[in-house]
């Protein structure tokens, strides 16, 4: 118990040393930051920030519910980051106890190894990252879908009163995580399938019933309230598209990168089957080797070869891409016997979601983090051996990832803390680039005007202006000035409009990523 208490504070310690100020970078966080703050202030779940319609935003309405909440306790951002922070810090201390609770309880390892994968899990960077960096659904959904897995594994183990309560709480946490990302649909999916193959006809029966009455009202409600085509265009950005609009096209919610061909898809399986295996698995349990120190979890955001109009860049090197694809043979071989010993419902829900994921027109690794915990088993699996200690290589390999992470973490945590005060860090010199775009706006743009952003919820967020996504300006240059926008604002690294084509003022330019405002 000691020892256990002792790890729990390092990796305590490790979260709160690497939290940092910085929130909306990734874009969905801001849109996330956004609806919470509306839902808190009685407006509604809608894009309050929006310069034409307020339109219903594409993400269902689960984790900004729970940020407004902490809006309610401390109501001003960016002054509650860290609390809005805290609810993904929190999840992740759930994650590690699901994981050694599913390795243990579910899978029967032993417990030294099934804490070691627990710990391997709670500090992969990825994780870390979105938890202190970024406001983001990840650490919550994953730890949702962990416990409905292990309801319905109890539930299908229990004798039979005991089992149906289980079958209705493990629908309840499965409609729960439908309700923070959409792509809990692979955990619904699973789920049914399961007890179908099971001849479990009747709690299959009660589990889609149960889902049925708490998903109802939400669908029946987004499907209400759903924007129009013109209104989706009109806004812009992937907040605005439906899911299946984004699937046909060529990048997700890039309605000028054009509509996906039959090649195209096949092209876009085919990549992102590479990113799964071939890059996924090393950002899940060998990131170290993607990129250095300072970029610690950034990989959330950059790993992934060539999609759509999308170009990664980590996990391009050979070197790198042969590890990812070892760590996928092994945990495809731990796979098998998995399924072999007793299958369940992670059995269905990882291929599943890799399915999922490899049609979508975007970078994989988001999509398929979640499962990582489930990844860990196999790989742990797929590592066993006849000799009398057969789980010695699954100890080696846990404990060499664990021993990698740290490292990375030690190096982070310096360059954060160090003389630099965070400069040597890829993502906190980002977000004081962008505070220093936002308060240069706030200090100087004293005229009324909305914006045309490539960021328009932080935007709005931390000057007040209305505006919508900057994602085609040729094709709504005159669209943007009929309806009252005036400014256009690049909060990450783009290039300039063509001034011969579309003619304004360049405003301010910063000097290390060159983002800007100009005035059209």
């Amino acid at each position: 118990m000691a020892g256990a208490a002792v790890v729990v504070l390092v990796v305590a310690v490790l979260y709160v040393l690497r939290l940092d100020r910085v929130a909306g970078l990734v874009v969905d966080d801001a849109w996330y930051i956004l609806l919470g703050q509306a839902l808190s202030q009685g407006h509604g779940f809608r894009l309050t920030s929006s310069a034409v319609a307020e339109i219903l935003p594409n993400v269902p309405p689960g984790f900004p519910f729970i940020l407004s909440v902490l809006f309610r306790l401390k109501p001003h951002f960016p002054e509650n980051v860290l609390l809005l922070k805290s609810v993904s810090i929190v999840a992740m201390g759930g994650v590690g106890l699901a994981s050694f609770w599913y390795a243990v309880g579910c899978r029967r390892l032993p417990s030294q190894l099934a804490a070691a994968i627990a710990v391997a899990i709670v500090i992969t960077p990825a994780f870390v990252f979105l938890a202190t960096s970024t406001v983001m659904a990840e650490c919550v959904f994953t730890l949702v879908q962990l416990a409905a897995v292990i309801v319905l594994d109890r539930a299908c183990a229990a004798d039979r009163d005991p089992r149906r309560r289980d079958i209705i709480l493990g629908a309840a946490i499965a409609a729960a995580a439908m309700l923070v990302r959409s792509t809990g649909i692979a955990l619904i999916a699973a789920g049914v399938l399961y007890l179908l193959n099971q001849r479990r006809w009747r709690d299959a029966l009660l589990f889609g019933a149960t889902l049925l009455v708490l998903l109802a009202p939400w669908l029946l409600y987004a499907r209400a309230h759903a924007p129009t085509t013109a209104q989706r265009l009109e806004h812009g950005g992937s907040i605005a598209y439906a899911y299946a609009d984004s699937m046909r096209l060529r990048a997700a919610g890039t309605p000028s990168s054009g509509q996906a061909t039959p090649a195209d898809v096949r092209a876009r399986v085919a990549e992102n089957l590479t990113n799964v295996f071939g890059r996924d698995m090393a950002g899940m349990f060998a990131p170290a080797f993607l990129r250095g120190p300072g970029e610690s979890g950034e990989e959330v955001v950059s790993i992934g070869g060539t999609v759509g109009v999308q170009a990664g860049s980590m996990g391009n090197a050979t070197s790198t891409m042969a590890i990812s694809f070892v760590l996928s043979l092994i945990a495809i071989v731990g796979y098998v016997r998995t399924v072999r010993e007793r299958a369940g419902v992670p059995e269905l829900l990882v291929p599943l979601t890799i399915a999922m994921a490899v049609l979508v027109p975007f970078w994989t690794f988001r999509y398929v983090l979640p499962v990582a915990p489930f990844i860990a088993v196999y790989v742990v699996q797929g590592l066993r051996t006849t000799a009398s200690d057969r789980w010695r290589l699954a100890r080696m390999l846990i404990l060499l990832v664990i021993g990698f992470d740290a490292y990375d973490h030690v190096r982070y945590v310096l360059d954060l803390r160090g003389r630099a005060s965070g400069d040597a860090v890829e993502w906190v010199a980002d977000g004081r680039e962008v505070d220093e775009v936002l308060a240069w706006m706030k200090d100087t743009l004293v005229d009324e005007g909305a914006v045309a952003a490539s960021n328009p919820a932080l935007v709005y967020l931390r000057t007040g202006r209305k505006g919508v996504a900057m994602d085609d300006w040729r094709a709504k240059w005159t669209a943007w000035k009929a309806h009252g926008i005036r400014y256009l604002v690049a909060l990450s690294p783009l290039d300039l409009p063509d001034a011969s084509a579309a003619p304004y003022r360049l405003l301010y330019r910063t000097a290390r990523h060159k983002l800007w405002v100009i005035e059209i």
